[in-house]
């Protein structure tokens, strides 16, 4: 693949498509690893949980998420075709089983009932969430009272600098964030971080800062 350009890698980040996409879902993979590990840590699912993924890329690590052979099922919904048609490839068994069901879409435009999922996941997408409310809005609707939410994201102070987020994302820093969660109805229980020097996308070394918020929707 020729190297992008800061804008490309951009524009693809946000919506990989082609044969390009498809090589960034894989840089996506190298470069969101740590992330997804402190995910699964964090991550206590009982048997019949029902799971939500925004945001899933080419959906590699989704056996992950099976690991404890606990009975749940796993919902994805990907802005990007190309990376649901990559996630359909790599996990065909599970998806014929019903134990996996993925869709290509806005998740602010899922017709998913209200008070569906126990748990929604959602790492590095809330930079393309606009308006931030409105995203915010619709995972309250469709997660159940006590069910949990994570956002995983690096703050706008660990990413200001780096050149292709100058293009089409929005960042936050946690003040920001949990303001917006706690308007939209979402108590914040725990919020892990993890510092690390890891590699972007495009090969770029970064002192980085992993956060991962969960909160959880109210009773009623």
């Amino acid at each position: 693949m020729t190297p992008l350009s800061p804008l490309e890698t951009g524009i693809q980040l946000r919506k990989p498509e082609g044969e390009n996409g498809i090589a960034i879902g894989r840089d996506m993979n190298r470069s969101n690893s740590q992330m997804y590990n402190d995910l699964f840590s964090l991550l206590h699912l009982k048997d019949n949980d029902i799971l939500l993924e925004t945001g899933y890329g080419n959906g590699i690590h989704f056996p992950n998420y099976f690991a404890t052979e606990k009975a749940i099922t796993l919902y994805g919904m990907d802005y990007s075709e190309v990376m649901y048609q990559e996630a359909v490839k790599n996990n065909e068994s599970a998806i014929k089983e019903g134990k996996i069901i993925v869709e290509y879409g806005d998740i602010k435009d899922s017709n998913y009932p209200s008070n569906q999922f126990d748990h929604i996941i959602a790492l590095n997408t809330v930079y393309f969430w606009e308006p931030l409310e409105t995203y915010l809005k619709v995972l309250h609707r469709i997660l159940k009272p006590g069910g949990k939410l994570y956002i995983g994201y690096r703050p706008k102070r660990v990413l200001h600098n780096v050149d292709f987020v100058q293009h089409g994302f929005s960042l936050y820093d946690e003040a920001v964030l949990n303001e917006q969660l706690l308007k939209s109805g979402f108590e914040i229980i725990q919020e892990y971080q993890n510092d690390y020097t890891k590699m972007t996308v495009t090969g770029q070394p970064l002192n980085s800062t992993d956060l991962i918020t969960i909160s959880i929707k109210k009773e009623a």
